[in-house]
């Protein structure tokens, strides 16, 4: 592996750590973005600008939150502001303060939309990394976030063994004596946990041949562990992605027999017996109503940490209405908890506050407006063009083709743990789901890598 690949993955460990938190106060985010800032700045200034184009389309995308968020912050004439939707009670306040003329954003909060943008060097500093590796080299760096995934379950465990170890937490602010694993909320590691699975095993799948002995049962333990770390986890979105990364495994081997790859389904099959063993062998350990995530599943709130977790479906009908106010301009990057306080209802008030919409599909629009619709076009259309090429045209093949496929893959699962929380929006989730999309619009093609690599990695 060459000095690109290993500095990729000593990021990815780094963000892991100091990044599995979405808020904005969190103390270890400063290092975390300054060191971002730093890598990005090194890797452009190293490397040579047509690697870039290995990672285009992500770089685009991001790019285009960027201005959107910078136009948000643009200082307009309270004679244009406050027609907006939610402004009037800020410029009537305003007003009876003798400030009615002061010039406002956009955006509710400027400083929650800065951090927002400030946010996005961490995924634009892994995709310039990413850019830097050979093309072989990046299929291989799955196995970093199936690692991280390992690593985040088994701390997760680790918590529910061992509680009263506030040592194992690495935020204040969490879900305490519950699996946090390296995150600070429980959803947010069980749904990594279900993604690096999913990765994990297409990975096993695929390498089963070339793996010796050592690395099968050292790739089946991982697999396992991430299952057990998943069912530990007091998530119901965790149960989800799990039942999902199943459903998707088994589909895709029934696919496999279909067209007549019989000794690779075989591999497959093999691959898959750990990690049936251990969902057996957790089932059997935890049945006797000790395992979380299936107490969730049959109780209204058993842990009654979660007050506004139940309430969700009766907040959709704010959110569309929000939706509905706040277009075409949006209500500011980061800035839906201050947008969603001029429009909470009384019946809903309590000792806690909603500083998401733990929908992120909702969100993003409401805080984005049209500009948030038009990027969201752009990234379905780059994304059905890619799915098209992977499962239906037949113009990729071999490596490239099953790349792509599970690239996509784990793209939707992020998707559908983002409609009952807020996964991308920790600095670990954006890195792994920047590599995902960076993997479905470029496949990777093995037979290039001869013609990339001279004039691309760094020099000692």
């Amino acid at each position: 592996m060459s000095k690109a690949f290993w500095g990729f993955a000593a990021f990815a460990l780094f963000v892991a750590f100091l990044g599995g938190a979405s808020r904005y106060d969190v103390e270890s985010l400063p290092f975390l973005r300054a060191v971002s800032v730093l890598v990005l700045a090194f890797a452009v200034w190293k490397m040579p600008a047509e690697r870039l184009r290995a990672v285009k389309w992500p770089l685009i995308l991001l790019a285009a939150l960027a201005i959107t968020m910078l136009l948000q912050l643009i200082k307009l004439p309270p004679s244009i502001w406050q027609e907006f939707a939610g402004r009037s009670i800020v410029y009537r306040i305003g007003e009876a303060a003798g400030m009615d003329d002061v010039w406002r954003p956009i955006t509710f909060s400027p400083a929650s939309t800065w951090n927002s943008l400030a946010a996005l060097c961490v995924p634009a500093a892994a995709l310039v990394l990413l850019a830097w590796m050979r093309r072989s080299e990046r299929r291989d760096a799955l196995w970093v976030f199936i690692g991280i995934g390992a690593l985040s379950a088994l701390f997760g465990i680790m918590q529910i063994a061992m509680p009263g170890s506030t040592g194992l937490y690495l935020y204040d602010i969490t879900n305490n004596g519950e699996a946090v694993g390296l995150f600070a909320n429980r959803n947010h590691n069980a749904i990594v946990c279900g993604v690096a699975l999913l990765a994990a095993i297409d990975r096993l799948q695929e390498d089963w041949s070339r793996f010796d002995l050592s690395m099968r049962i050292g790739g089946g333990a991982i697999a396992a562990l991430l299952v057990i770390g998943i069912l530990v986890n007091a998530s119901r979105a965790g149960l989800l992605v799990l039942v999902l990364v199943f459903v998707l495994t088994s589909i895709r081997q029934l696919f496999m027999l279909l067209r007549g790859g019989g000794n690779r389904a075989y591999r497959a099959a093999l691959a898959a017996l750990p990690i049936i063993g251990a969902s057996l062998l957790a089932v059997a350990l935890f049945v006797q109503d000790s395992l979380p995530a299936i107490d969730r599943l049959r109780e209204q709130n058993p842990l009654g940490e979660d007050p506004l977790g139940e309430q969700r479906t009766q907040l959709l009908p704010y959110f569309w209405e929000m939706l509905r106010d706040h277009m075409p301009w949006g209500a500011g990057f980061g800035a839906f908890e201050q947008a969603y306080r001029t429009i909470e209802p009384a019946e809903m008030l309590g000792p806690r506050y909603l500083n998401q919409a733990h929908n992120d599909w909702i969100q993003f629009f409401i805080e984005g407006g049209a500009a948030a619709a038009v990027i969201f076009v752009l990234f379905a259309v780059l994304l059905a063009r890619a799915a098209w090429r992977a499962f239906g045209s037949g113009e990729l093949s071999g490596q490239a083709r099953r790349q792509t496929q599970l690239a996509l893959l784990l793209l939707g699962l992020f998707a559908v743990g983002s409609l009952v929380d807020y996964p991308l929006r920790t600095p670990s989730g954006m890195v792994f789901a920047i590599y995902c999309l960076a993997i479905a619009l470029r496949p990777i093609a093995a037979e290039a890598d001869s013609l990339q690599v001279a004039h691309s990695q760094p020099k000692s």
